[in-house]
């Protein structure tokens, strides 16, 4: 009986034991799940709205110098070829060749002896006319004064036809004087033109006439002529900027010549081509050029360069812009966000285009292709570079 008790007593004992050893461990777990409620290194943060990153360059306003390069030649703006008026023999030549002369200088002589003898020929003929003019003018008036009652009507109208006559011949006379001058002041040879003379043909003794070879050629060295050809694009973009009557409006025309130095002087547009070249798609552009020291020689090939400065503008990559029937746009960026902005294209550089600035301070274009931003979706800007490459 007393084992049994004891038995019993042992029993319990375990089980009171065991009790306050579960009671223990759950007040432990539950202390734990507090703390671990508490400590803020457990809370998972609260998922956060993605930042767009956009790449952007600065549009930087600038003042370019564009310059366009064509082939050109040089060429005279008057070139004479000096013919005789009349025909006869040489009996001086006063010039030689490759030799610089001004107009109205003396080139040659033909022969005077015949054209002189023509000439005196007609004076003298004048002369007479003079006299025969004046007895008839004198002889008429004494017979119309002397009243109808003293002359027969018949002698008076022979006297008035006798003065008419008289007044035809001295008018013709005078005719053929001016025909002798003309003719004999041709012998003398002067230059219709300053400029140098090219090969002088004919020597003392030679027969010349209109029809025949010229006695020399005379080229206008200053000012000169360039002659060079711009294409239908460069035409069609000048003429609508500047109108025909100043094509070249804005721009620099210079020289560079063969030896590769730059001619010092600039040109002057004079006018071009009122037709296009088939072949070459271009029309020809002519530019005055003064050449006072003979250095711009005809028929010799220069380099033309126009160039043109173009203020507070900005230069685009030409694979940045959209072009549409509406206009030409870009996309750009602000703190606001994106937009489709309109351009204004002035001319090409390289692989890029030359703006006019009519962007707003802090506006960047965006580089590449635009990301497409949700309302409200936030975004920040990269800036990748200090220019718009």
């Amino acid at each position: 009986m007393e084992n049994e008790a004891e038995h019993k007593s042992s029993r319990k004992h375990s089980l009171v034991v065991i009790f306050l050893v579960l009671l223990v461990c759950g007040l432990g777990y539950e202390i734990f799940s507090l703390k671990k409620e508490k400590n803020p290194q457990n809370i998972a943060p609260a998922p956060q709205a993605s930042v767009v990153s956009i790449d952007v360059v600065p549009l930087i306003p600038q003042d370019v110098t564009l310059s366009k390069r064509y082939i050109g030649y040089v060429t005279p703006v008057h070139s004479v070829s000096v013919l005789p008026f009349i025909s006869g023999f040489v009996e001086s030549v006063s010039v030689h060749s490759g030799q610089f002369v001004q107009a109205g200088q003396l080139l040659a002589i033909l022969e005077q002896g015949t054209y002189k003898a023509n000439l005196q020929t007609a004076r003298a003929a004048v002369m007479q006319a003079v006299a025969a003019y004046e007895n008839a003018d004198t002889y008429y008036k004494r017979l119309k004064n002397a009243g109808e009652k003293a002359v027969a009507q018949a002698n008076l109208d022979k006297a008035l036809a006798d003065f008419l006559s008289a007044k035809a011949a001295f008018a013709q006379a005078e005719a053929q004087l001016a025909s002798a001058e003309v003719n004999y002041n041709y012998t003398i040879i002067r230059a219709p033109i300053s400029g140098i003379i090219g090969t002088v043909e004919p020597t003392k003794g030679d027969y010349v006439s209109p029809a025949g070879q010229p006695l020399m050629t005379i080229m206008q060295v200053s000012p000169v002529k360039v002659v060079f050809s711009l294409t239908d694009k460069d035409y069609i973009q000048n003429v609508s900027a500047n109108g025909l009557s100043d094509l070249l409006k804005g721009n620099k025309i210079r020289l560079q010549l063969p030896n590769g130095e730059f001619y010092p002087l600039e040109g002057v547009y004079q006018y071009a081509e009122n037709a296009l070249d088939k072949g070459t798609n271009s029309v020809a552009v002519y530019v005055n050029f003064d050449n006072k020291d003979n250095i711009l020689i005809p028929n010799a090939y220069v380099t033309v360069y126009l160039e043109q400065e173009f203020k507070n503008v900005v230069a685009l990559p030409q694979n940045q812009v959209t072009m549409t029937p509406d206009g030409d746009f870009i996309t750009t960026a602000n703190q606001h966000g994106l937009q489709q902005q309109k351009i204004d294209i002035v001319d090409t550089q390289g692989s890029k285009y030359i703006v006019k600035n009519t962007f707003s301070p802090q506006t960047y274009l965006v580089k590449g292709r635009p990301p497409v931003l949700k309302a409200n979706e936030p975004f920040k800007l990269n800036i990748l570079s200090d220019s718009a490459e």
